[in-house]
Formats: C-alpha cells, sequence, structure tokens
C-alpha cells in the first residue's frame, strides 16, 4: 500500500516539476545602428514556457509597446542617442529581461 502510495507521489513530483518552465526573454535586432527616423525591426524569439506570449517592449526612448503574440516589432527613433531595448516576459512568479543596445546618428 505504502509502494504505491510513494510511486504516485512521485510521478506527481515529476509532472509538476517538468511543467513549470520558466520563460527566457530574447529578440534579435536588423541593424544596432540607425539614423533618425529609420525603422528597427524586432524579432522576439524568447521561450515563453508555460506562460502565454506576453511582455513589454521598453525602447529607452520613453516609448513601450505591450505584445500579446510573438512576432515582429517595428520602432523609430526620433532623437540621436544611445538606448537601451529591453523586453520583459512571464508571469506574476517568473520574469525574465532581454537587453540590446541601439545607436541613433
Amino acid at each position: 500500500m505504502y509502494k504505491l502510495f510513494y510511486i504516485a507521489l512521485f510521478c506527481m513530483i515529476i509532472i509538476f516539476s517538468c511543467s513549470k518552465n520558466s520563460p527566457k526573454a530574447c529578440f534579435t535586432i536588423d541593424k544596432d545602428t540607425v539614423a533618425i527616423g529609420d525603422t528597427v525591426t524586432f524579432t522576439d524569439c524568447s521561450d515563453y514556457g508555460d506562460n502565454p506570449p506576453a511582455g513589454r517592449f521598453r525602447f529607452g526612448d520613453g516609448y513601450f509597446l505591450d505584445v500579446y503574440t510573438k512576432g515582429i516589432v517595428k520602432h523609430a527613433y526620433s532623437s540621436i542617442g544611445v538606448y537601451e531595448v529591453t523586453l520583459s516576459i512571464g508571469g506574476p512568479e517568473k520574469v525574465s529581461r532581454y537587453s540590446d543596445t541601439i545607436i541613433v546618428q
């Protein structure tokens, strides 16, 4: 009887531990140096784990975009500068962030 209980408990631990995949934020950019007004394309390559695709791109210039599907995001900068772009994804328990830099000349 105890043997069956421990086998069932072990199986439950394995199932629940495998289903809690942590998100990993990731994006690529088509160019890291642009002129004012040029469009930069960001491609989301994140692994959302067990979470639905949802996140926020912060472009470093005061603008942000909430995303609810994995895909392509475009943004244009209106001032010269160096901008850190950050994508944050995940749920209330686990958050992952990834950042890269854009130079606007």
